[in-house]
């Protein structure tokens, strides 16, 4: 058994609505709920509540690839612009002008900067829990 989208659906990349309005789940959030089906019921196999785990036929294909699309450089300036009032302003100019992601700017410490050599050092993205970010 293969999990697909149905035809009416068609092919669309996680998180996009669709007809409906409705918004797909990502292949990453479909694949993180096949995994917790399988647990819970291979618990009800092990506690004689059910015969089989059927969750265990079920092949996910390979998902669909989110094609990125970078900001134009006009976007980045309007984009720097709007920020510039905002407490989290040289985060922004970080993303924007050399393209750090969110877990290496939430990574990065003083000891990370020179100042004196205009050098900028990632050493390691920020492996914690991140809320509204």
């Amino acid at each position: 058994m293969t999990a697909q989208s149905s035809p009416d659906q068609g092919s669309v990349s996680g998180g996009e609505s669709v007809g409906t309005g409705m918004k797909l789940p990502s292949d990453r959030t479909v694949r993180f709920l096949l995994v917790i089906l399988r647990a819970a019921l291979q618990h009800a196999v092990r506690e004689d509540e059910l015969p089989r785990n059927v969750a265990r036929n079920v092949e996910l294909g390979k998902g669909t690839k989110r094609e990125i699309e970078p900001l134009t450089a006009k976007e980045g300036r309007q984009l720097l612009a709007a920020a510039r009032d905002n407490r989290l302003w040289a985060a922004y100019e970080l993303a924007v002008r050399i393209g750090l992601r969110r877990g290496e700017l939430l990574g990065l410490r003083w000891s990370d900067v020179d100042l004196h050599e205009g050098v900028l050092t990632v050493r390691q993205p920020y492996s914690g829990s991140v809320a509204n970010c």
